[in-house]
């Protein structure tokens, strides 16, 4: 099982984690940020 929070989301960038649950009880959680490129 796993689930995705995004905890801030503008036009530009979002912010949040992914939680991966294992069979076994454990879990690994990912903490992300994802930024538009600048036009060039």
């Amino acid at each position: 099982m796993a689930a995705v929070t995004l905890e801030d989301v503008t036009a530009s960038a979002a912010e949040g984690r992914f939680v991966y649950r294992c069979e076994d009880g454990g879990q690994l959680t990912c903490t992300f940020d994802v930024l538009e490129a600048p036009e060039e």
